[in-house]
């Protein structure tokens, strides 16, 4: 973000598939993310060497019901942690692009 400038698009990928979503409404989803986690409990879990896993799955669950993608918070659970070895910096660097 340019505080000049506000937000710019986000691109998101589901399944394959890229999304964008418009600058306008980056700010009302920042507002819905929060509610689950912010960037300040992200980092700090992340120097902890933990994650808060079902919190991030929600808010990305979020960001996918805003982009009509129906899907819930179980299913994002299970795709972005599958178990040990999972892409958990992948799901870290999500969350953090919209933030």
């Amino acid at each position: 973000m340019d505080g000049r400038q506000g937000f710019l698009p986000v691109e998101v990928e589901w399944a394959g598939k890229k999304y964008t979503i418009p600058a306008r409404s980056i700010m009302p989803l920042l507002a819905q993310i929060e509610s689950h986690v912010t960037l300040a409990e992200i980092q700090s879990s992340a120097n902890r060497g933990t994650l808060p896993q079902a919190k991030i799955a929600q808010a990305y669950t979020i960001v996918l019901n805003y982009l009509g993608i129906e899907i819930e918070s179980d299913q994002v659970y299970m795709a972005m942690f599958p178990g040990p070895g999972s892409v958990e910096n992948q799901a870290i660097a999500a969350v953090q692009g919209i933030m």
